[in-house]
């Protein structure tokens, strides 16, 4: 390897490890806020009072993280709470956290420990006050590791349609879209459960374009989506005719009018809610930046949205890099290019 290679592949582990770093949930939920005694400020400004019991609920891969940086800002303010995180994950951060309970379920596939899971979570908002303050954690993950379905739907139910949505081809947004009409603590319902308690929701997207109505399928997000666009996406993979006939009946029923739509945006459960992306792709890639802008480089982020076959985007970086070499565009030399989002192998 020539020293020149070898300089370049230091500086790309360098500026991947600051991107690692700006996402990291322990650092970043200690960085996004801080506890007066009786407020929690947030980075922005915001101040949430502090009066009654906190209550801790999430899940996601990294909300164990989070809610250990929670507990270390907020301390034993924290009431109690319960969250969901990957079974691998589950042994070490029962160890780690004092007051937050930790209960493991299943990701990607939806099961019966998700739903005990959100069993968990909604035994512990339930009754609170005007005077509490939840705060939710969530992160990637966390619409397989949390469901309770709606009546007539089974957790197997929703676990098999959501595997036939993946294998047809159905992206994030559309597989949320579905997901939310069949549950109650997606797409709002959790806002509900809480209400009137204030709620602090705190998110790490892994979601291109970081819409928090996706990540983890919205819980405390109003939701945008309809029965009659959960339907359509059934019907666009060719799929009513597969997916499990208390599905169909469910969501048919909803078009009709017929059972309750998630809480939109206007409803009163969200005036006392607050929403925060407090880490995401966008901003490891600016942190990333910083740190190339740092060490003498010219740097330019092309994109936080990147999506498409691996290997077709390959080549496309790569002729941006020769463009560079040999003309100096976009960028003169040394120079370091940014993308980020999520490509796909087939």
């Amino acid at each position: 390897m020539s020293e020149e290679t070898e300089h370049a592949r230091m500086t790309a582990i360098t500026l991947a490890m600051e991107g690692i770093r700006a996402a990291d949930p322990v650092r970043v939920i200690k960085d996004y806020l801080r506890f007066s005694g009786e407020e929690v400020v947030l980075r922005d400004g915001t101040r949430l009072p502090v009066r009654g019991r906190v209550i801790v609920v999430g899940a996601g891969k990294a909300t164990g993280g989070m809610a250990k940086g929670l507990e270390e800002v907020l301390g034993d303010r924290i009431s109690g709470g319960v969250i969901a995180i990957p079974e691998a994950l589950a042994v070490e951060y029962a160890r780690e956290l004092r007051r937050v309970e930790v209960v493991p379920s299943t990701h990607p596939k939806t099961s019966e420990k998700s739903f005990e899971a959100a069993r968990r979570v909604l035994e512990a908002v339930k009754g609170v006050r005007e005077d509490d303050l939840v705060i939710a954690l969530f992160s990637g993950g966390g619409s397989a590791l949390l469901e309770h379905p709606v009546e007539g739907v089974s957790i197997e139910d929703i676990a098999e349609t959501s595997m036939l949505l993946m294998r047809a081809g159905a992206d994030i947004f559309e597989l949320n879209t579905v997901r939310k009409h069949l549950s109650k603590i997606k797409g709002g319902w959790l806002a509900r459960h809480v209400y009137p308690a204030s709620c602090l929701a705190l998110m790490i997207s892994d979601v291109i374009g970081d819409r928090m109505d996706t990540i983890a399928s919205g819980p405390t997000v109003p939701d945008p989506t309809t029965f009659q666009d959960a339907l359509a996406i059934i019907g666009k993979y060719q799929l009513l005719d597969k997916v499990p006939r208390a599905v169909l009946e469910y969501l048919r029923a909803g078009v009709e009018g017929r059972v309750p739509e998630t809480p939109k945006p206007g409803d009163k459960v969200f005036d006392r809610v607050v929403n925060r992306v407090v880490a995401s792709n966008r901003i490891s890639l600016e942190a990333m930046a910083e740190k190339a802008r740092a060490m003498g480089y010219s740097v330019i982020i092309l994109s936080s949205m990147l999506e498409g076959e691996a290997r077709e985007v390959g080549k496309v970086v790569a002729a941006i890099a020769k463009e560079i070499r040999a003309h100096g565009r976009p960028l003169q030399p040394p120079a370091v290019v940014l993308l980020g989002g999520e490509t796909t192998v087939t």
